[in-house]
């Protein structure tokens, strides 16, 4: 059956799988974070005419705005432009039958508060538990960038198994803000990013006639220093007139993994002004303050040898758990991988 069209919102919340295993180093584990922002993704479904044959197409962008157009600790929610999909079986998740899968090649975005990886300059006591409760980049913070630029992303909509959570659950096209007063301001930010190869690849999943391929990476060119935005949408002031935005009906599966030959990743310090600029953190001698990450990824060889030898684990939280088909594939245990389900 054909997948539901139109815009609906995408919620993934807590990761069920999240492993930091490509780095080398212990200490900079978070800067692989699996931890999404609460504003929950927008999933676009669009038809699309090719010739006298009609095909589905998939794109996800950032959700709701967030209170104020502020900056937001946590993975940035991936934005991929519109992506053709096929139809496979899902060797994860073989007993919800057929999947629409797409996938793409994105720069993973990663915020983190200034304790969470620092360079030995040891903040005090009092600094570590104000960053630990909070979720919003203030102005005066340090926060760290890490950007893993051409990060692989699929997802997977399995066509005949409606979603649960979506029969109960519905969330604001806005989120609303209260009465601006004269110390409210409305913030912005640009980020610099480091510019890395994109590129498209091919699904390392089986249709009912394919048998597992090399993924086949075509880089292409990204200008230097691209500008990104990141900002909200604008809110409204009334919480009763907030449109609501439907989840989507299907259930939803997302993962993220570094693959062999990414662009080294790096996370680098900014400092958030009172006027709402995002800069790079100052330094002694006016150079960025910027950590490389150690990462190591498992060959492709490595990745089929560990997905063809996945052991039996039924979904304790599937309708679905006593079945025998249902059979978990494996990630190396050096790969850096994250997985969200919305059921």
């Amino acid at each position: 059956m054909p997948l539901p069209t139109g815009s609906y919102a995408l919620p993934l919340g807590i990761p069920q799988e999240s492993n930091p295993g490509c780095l080398t180093q212990a200490s900079q584990y978070s800067a692989w974070s699996c931890k999404m922002t609460f504003a929950p993704l927008v999933l676009t479904i669009n038809d699309t005419v090719v010739g006298d044959q009609t095909f589905q197409v998939a794109s996800m962008n950032s959700g709701p705005s967030v209170p104020n157009k502020s900056i937001l600790y946590g993975l940035q929610s991936p934005v991929l432009e519109m992506k053709p999909m096929e139809l496979v079986l899902d060797l994860d998740y073989k007993a919800y039958g057929p999947a629409y899968h797409f996938s793409a090649r994105y720069d993973k975005l990663v915020i983190l508060p200034p304790d969470e990886l620092n360079l030995g300059a040891g903040l005090t006591k009092r600094q570590d538990e104000k960053y630990r409760q909070r979720f919003q980049v203030k102005p005066g913070d340090y926060p760290w960038f890490c950007y893993w630029n051409s990060t692989y992303v699929e997802g997977y909509i399995y066509s005949e198994d409606n979603s649960t959570a979506a029969s109960f659950t519905s969330f604001p096209t806005q989120w609303p803000t209260p009465t601006p007063s004269s110390a409210d301001t409305s913030r912005s930010a640009a980020v610099t990013v480091a510019a890395a190869a994109t590129a498209t690849t091919s699904s390392s999943t089986l249709s009912a006639s394919t048998q597992p391929a090399a993924v086949a990476v075509t880089p292409s060119s990204v200008p230097m220093d691209v500008v990104v935005p990141i900002s909200g949408r604008d809110t409204s002031s009334d919480a009763s007139s907030a449109p609501r935005m439907p989840p989507y009906p299907r259930i939803v599966k997302v993962e993220e993994r570094r693959l062999p030959n990414s662009p080294q990743p790096y996370c680098q310090q900014m400092l958030l002004l009172d006027n709402g600029d995002i800069r790079p953190a100052p330094s002694p001698n006016d150079s960025p303050i910027r950590i490389w990450l150690q990462e190591s990824d498992p060959t492709y060889q490595e990745y089929f040898a560990a997905q063809s030898a996945g052991a039996l684990t039924p979904d304790s939280k599937s309708k679905r758990q006593s079945s025998p088909s249902i059979q978990r594939r494996s990630d190396p245990p050096d790969a850096c991988h994250c997985q969200w389900m919305f059921k």
